[in-house]
């Protein structure tokens, strides 16, 4: 690139962003804070990402020292010590910063810290020092209303609503709709600097400068089918809540030779599929409570149905701690002889009593014009 063509911009600012989730928000939010000019682009037309969906906790720890230890535990020796540090130490701080924020717009934050239901899901060294940090009902808030798009839990809608809320306080611009393309760099290969970004905004290729830096904060792949096939064994599997995780940032930061890790795990659970194709995502079961070893009670929850396979064979404990977040690893299982996945789809059996008990699905989604519906009585 010619330092004529690096010199071509149609806007200027010191920070871009790449994507709105919690991620995006806070990192906006900072950069802000230390006196930046900023500009959030989202290449959806709403904002939230999948975060938006999520149920809004953010797990904290009293020590960061107890805290490193659970987390070395629990990555098999598969992550540098130095990034769990980092993890580590910003578990410990999570709660006071939440808590700052939220006081900036009027709001406050609540923990488990001394309820039963502290501590991590697994009785590993450190578990105890966890808890979560949430925020409190906002007065007059109504999720339902405030993002008719979106369904999931309320907490996840309630967190990215006082994120907004300190977005504007500090008048962060932020362009909908505005998916960056490509970074833009200076310098020879290997050694080049980002300078700015492309993105489309407003309908057409905008080129923006970034005297400070790039940020990105966009989210996974799961939804871009190329890479899936590339990275993960099992297939398919479906995408959860949105379909704008397209491994964009992912794209982009490989082209200035980033080098890429642990792209086989992703963060998943078992759900249906809806058959009549209305749906286009995967559809969460119903979240169960999660076992943790200072609770054990709370594993007695009522489970009412099996999994089988295409065999009929029962093949997993339905519901192990933690099951919304890690029950996809047991349809990992490759069958050489029919070259197939037999778990993949499995089926799921319940008696009529168990179909009475409780609405087996939650659905979870940020896009417009879905209003997808799961019955009560699990008929329709």
């Amino acid at each position: 690139m010619s330092e004529a063509d690096t010199q071509n911009f149609d806007l200027e600012t010191d920070i871009i962003v790449a994507g709105y989730g919690f991620a995006g928000a806070v990192a906006a939010i900072e950069a802000a804070d230390a006196g930046a000019r900023v500009i959030v682009l989202e290449k959806m037309p709403d904002t939230g990402g999948i975060s938006i969906c999520s149920a809004g906790s953010a797990r904290t720890a009293h020590d960061a020292g107890e805290a490193f230890k659970y987390l070395q535990a629990t990555n098999a020796g598969r992550t540098p010590d130095a990034v769990l540090e980092v993890l580590a130490d910003g578990m410990a701080g999570i709660g006071a910063y939440m808590s700052k924020l939220a006081g900036d717009v009027g709001y406050t934050v609540s923990d488990s810290a001394n309820r039963q239901r502290s501590g991590a899901n697994y009785p590993l060294p450190g578990w105890q020092t966890f808890y979560h940090t949430l925020l409190d009902d906002i007065p007059g808030f109504d999720a339902e209303k405030t993002y008719p798009h979106v369904a999931g839990l309320a907490g996840g809608r309630r967190l990215f609503h006082m994120l907004e809320a300190n977005i504007a306080k500090r008048d962060i611009d932020v362009r909908l709709d505005s998916p960056v393309l490509k970074l833009i760099t200076e310098g020879p290969a290997g050694a080049a600097k980002v300078i700015g970004a492309e993105a489309m905004i407003d309908g057409k290729p905008t080129r923006l400068k970034a005297l400070k830096g790039v940020i990105l904060a966009t989210d996974g792949f799961e939804c871009n089918e190329d890479m899936k096939s590339q990275f993960w064994q099992m297939t398919p599997v479906l995408p959860a809540m949105g379909r704008q995780n397209t491994g964009d940032g992912i794209r982009m930061a490989q082209s200035l030779g980033a080098r890429l890790w642990h792209m086989w795990h992703f963060h998943g659970a078992y759900g249906f599929k809806d058959p009549s194709g209305d749906f286009p995502y995967g559809i969460r079961l119903k979240r169960l409570p999660d076992w943790v070893p200072s609770d054990d009670e709370r594993a007695r929850a009522r489970m009412v149905w099996i999994l089988v396979d295409q065999n009929g064979r029962r093949f997993m404990n339905e519901n192990p701690p933690y099951t919304q977040d890690t029950t996809a690893r047991n349809f990992e299982h490759f069958d050489t002889v029919t070259q197939t996945f037999p778990r993949i789809p499995a089926y799921l059996i319940c008696d009529e009593e168990g179909r009475k008990s409780y609405r087996l699905a939650d659905p979870c989604y940020n896009e417009r014009g879905i209003g997808f519906k799961w019955s009560e009585d699990n008929l329709t």
